[in-house]
């Protein structure tokens, strides 16, 4: 599946990481992640929007926090979904001896 992403995607989900990186405070952080989270909303599908904030988290280890991305309930309502569809979660109904 991630072959399938835009190389566009691909060369802006790293540009965008290097420049979050570079700010030095912890609000600058968020307000250039929430900037470009909210244009990658706009411009791309909602697998490479996963991949770019699984990216930016995973590879880049980006310290984000949720309540500090304006952005973050769009991207919830899109890409929730798809993203627990992808991580199947463990019954937690059954008690393991």
């Amino acid at each position: 599946m991630w072959n399938t992403l835009s190389a566009r995607a691909n060369q802006l989900c790293h540009t965008w990481a290097q420049d979050i990186l570079k700010s030095k405070s912890t609000r600058s952080r968020h307000v250039k992640a929430d900037k470009y989270l909210g244009l990658a909303l706009d411009l791309f599908t909602i697998e490479e929007i996963t991949w770019i904030m699984e990216t930016w988290l995973k590879q880049y280890q980006i310290p984000l926090f949720p309540a500090k991305l304006k952005n973050f309930d769009e991207f919830h309502n899109r890409c929730g979904g798809y993203i627990f569809s992808r991580f199947p979660q463990k019954n937690t109904n059954k008690l393991s001896v």
